[in-house]
Order: C-alpha cells, then structure tokens, then sequence
C-alpha cells in the first residue's frame, strides 16, 4: 500500500497530462498540463529523481508564462513590465530556495545515496 501512495502522484501526473493533449482549448490546456507538471514535481521529489523536478518544473513554468502571455490580449507582456511576472519572479526565487533545501535535506537522510 505505501509504494501505491508514493506512485500515485506520478499516475495522476499521467492522467492530467494525457486528458490536457485530448483538450481543444489552449487555456484549458495550459491549467490541465501544469496540474500534470505539478504532481511530476511532487512525486519526483517522493522518488528523489532530480531530473523529473526540474524537467517538470521547467514545464509549468513555460506553461504559466504561456498563459498569461495568451490572457494578456494584445498587450506586450514581459517580465519586466507585467506586476504579475514580477510578483512570480519575487516568488519563484523562494519557491526554488525552498525546494533545493527539501531536495538536499531528502537526499541527505538517505541510508543508500544515490550515486
């Protein structure tokens, strides 16, 4: 039953990232396929796969940046005029500190080191 709990962050990353490719709206797409990107973070951090949380958390960030880039309108978005790119870039920082402390902390207190 644990190894179940442990898998299923990565089975409903695989549900939400098959039912976004089925959507025709791109808005959806983008909300859908970043759910999906965000239990690949979660469940690469319970399995200690440092290339599944940065390959998935280099993905939803495309897909945020794509979403608000295509709810602007015509407008020019940029990070550095945009409040909200500057409030995320304020808060990404944070977000990766944090993340690489977990990330450290887990792979630390393993008693097989990954090699």
């Amino acid at each position: 039953m644990t190894n179940f709990l442990i898998q299923l962050p990565g089975y409903l990353a695989f549900v939400f990232l098959a039912i976004s490719l089925l959507v025709n709206n791109d808005i959806k797409f983008r909300w859908i396929n970043s759910l999906g990107g965000l239990c690949f973070v979660f469940y690469g951090i319970l399995i200690n796969a440092f290339p599944i949380i940065l390959t998935n958390a280099v993905l939803f960030s495309i897909n945020i940046f794509s979403w608000l880039k295509y709810t602007a309108g015509g407008r020019n978005l940029t990070w550095y005029n945009s409040p909200v790119m500057r409030c995320l870039s304020r808060n990404s920082l944070h977000f990766i500190k944090r993340i690489s402390r977990l990330i450290s902390r887990v792979l630390l207190c393993r008693k097989n080191p990954v090699i």
